[in-house]
């Protein structure tokens, strides 16, 4: 039926693309200890573009029993579409990658809830007064395009996800630690156990609480994995946004192939990456997918670009486009590796003489983000003196430009963590954070 379909559009349009989608998504939720809901989710549809006179039309369905009526919808929304010069890709070779584990197929909901339960009743074991919101599933689905251009390729994909929210309530203080996981297959038991012991390490950090430090920007700060992440990937991912780069408005568009930041930074995206159920051989439109270095030793290299806004400023995708099932595509990224560095966190963390450590923000996001501004409260921090952890801060803002501030690292750990389930990220320690306590 979608060959037939597709087949009927060549008719309609210049050029046509089917993008077929099926997934299902099986998440268990626990509340406060308490198992609170076990669900299916399963989605199955189709969205078609249409090229008509240098005009995009698209426009999307899950019913199957109204895909025929597409291409008349998408015939009149083509006339008042957005203008492109792109040209959908055709046939292609893709890297090889293992990102379905048919285990999965084996795997129960009562062998989910019991993995749950037991991360939590280990958790409580250190305070029987800890409340832990946590979700676990599993997931497996497909991805299918379909051009005029002569593509008609498709890719299974599978994987599970973990994630655990510690609450500690103490009179009028609340403390938050979360953490999680990922994986193609059933998330194992060293991440869980990994997961396990972040989570302990930042409980007993929280035990006191301290005063927290004021300064301008003269003192270090260090990033944890997640709190780099948390305060500087959405400025970064903007700044190297293709979308920005046609548009003209991202800070560093004048800056390619020159060392703007700190020579020891270099950061990329990954499609490729094992065990990440982010990877794909190919991006939302066809486009083989490869990795895209957007900072290599401080120098600026290049931005990540979907069909339409490569062809804006003619250039080639970098096979970064993404979509939704309803939406147009967008540049996107999949997989964030941040080179590693050659000192241990734990050492970087003993020779810090006075300083603070981050680990996620609230309200992240209030700055100028596209121009690489942040502002945000800390929403889980420590206070270090003479190498030291010596409490949790309370009250206390950071700011800065990202782009100051990585030009100002001092130093970037060996040891890393996966944030969000995908990206690779070290420990950073850099100046240029204006630190502000309310104490």
């Amino acid at each position: 039926m979608i060959r037939e379909l597709f087949n009927k559009s060549l008719k309609f349009f210049d050029q046509s693309e089917f993008f077929v989608v099926k997934s299902e998504n099986y998440p268990v939720s626990f509340e406060s200890n308490k198992l609170k809901e076990i669900s299916k989710n399963q989605t199955s549809g189709l969205a078609i573009r249409g090229i008509k006179n240098g005009r995009l039309g698209l426009s999307s369905t899950t019913d199957q029993k109204r895909r025929n009526e597409l291409l008349d919808r998408i015939s009149n929304l083509v006339l008042y579409g957005p203008e492109t010069k792109m040209v959908f890709p055709g046939r292609s070779h893709f890297i090889d990658l293992n990102i379905f584990d048919d285990s999965l197929e084996k795997v129960t909901i009562d062998q989910v809830v019991n993995i749950v339960q037991l991360f939590i009743d280990k958790l409580t074991k250190i305070s029987p007064s800890i409340l832990v919101d946590s979700k676990m599933g599993y997931l497996k689905g497909s991805t299918r395009i379909i051009n005029s251009s002569g593509f008609d390729y498709d890719y299974d994909y599978s994987g599970s996800y973990f994630y655990a929210n510690a609450n500690l309530i103490r009179g009028t203080d609340m403390l938050n630690i979360w953490d999680g996981c990922s994986s193609t297959g059933l998330v194992t038991q060293s991440q869980l156990d990994n997961t396990f012991l972040k989570i302990q390490k930042n409980l007993e950090w929280s035990e006191n609480i301290t005063d927290s430090i004021d300064s301008d920007g003269e003192i270090s700060v260090i990033f944890t994995p997640q709190g780099f992440a948390g305060t500087f990937l959405g400025p970064l991912l903007e700044g190297f946004n293709g979308k920005n780069f046609a548009n003209k408005t991202s800070p560093i568009s004048d800056l390619i192939n020159k060392k703007y930041l700190h020579e020891k930074f270099s950061i990329r995206d990954n499609p490729h990456l094992i065990n990440s159920s982010q990877s794909r051989p190919f991006d939302d439109e066809g486009t083989p997918t490869r990795v895209v270095n957007f900072v290599e030793e401080g120098i600026v290299l290049e931005p990540y670009y979907d069909l339409q806004t490569s062809t804006q400023i003619g250039k080639e995708s970098s096979g970064s486009g993404s979509r939704s099932l309803s939406s147009n595509l967008y540049p996107s990224i999949t997989n964030i590796e941040v080179k590693s560095g050659e000192e241990n966190s734990s050492d970087i963390i003993s020779r810090m003489k006075n300083g603070i450590i981050v680990d996620s923000l609230l309200g992240a996001g209030q700055g100028n983000e596209l121009g690489g501004e942040f502002k945000a409260n800390v929403s889980l921090g420590f206070r270090v003196i003479n190498g030291d952890v010596v409490g949790r801060i309370k009250d206390t803002m950071i700011s800065g430009n990202i782009y100051k501030c990585l030009a100002q690292i001092e130093s970037i750990s060996s040891d890393f963590e996966q944030v969000y389930g995908s990206s690779k990220i070290p420990f950073i320690e850099c100046k240029g954070v204006k630190v502000v306590s309310a104490s």
